[in-house]
């Protein structure tokens, strides 16, 4: 589901108030990590049947993966 094929996945989740929420924290995110990201979420609502919230923390991102984010 997040690389075609399968594979392990690791992320970072917290939960406030009932709020799940993903966190992804990166040095920097080439455009391709921005597109994974929210596939990983997608993993995680099909396996625990609630919609996470995403949070990505990055210093550096490059223009392509910037676009992509819709920023």
């Amino acid at each position: 589901m997040v690389y075609g094929h399968p594979s392990q996945v690791e992320i970072d989740v917290a939960i406030r108030d009932g709020t799940h929420i993903l966190i992804e924290i990166k040095a920097s995110a080439p455009s391709g990590d921005t597109l994974e990201f929210p596939r990983v979420g997608k993993l995680y609502e099909a396996v625990t049947g609630i919609k996470p919230r995403l949070v990505l923390v990055i210093p550096f991102i490059d223009d392509r993966g910037w676009r992509l984010l819709g920023s």
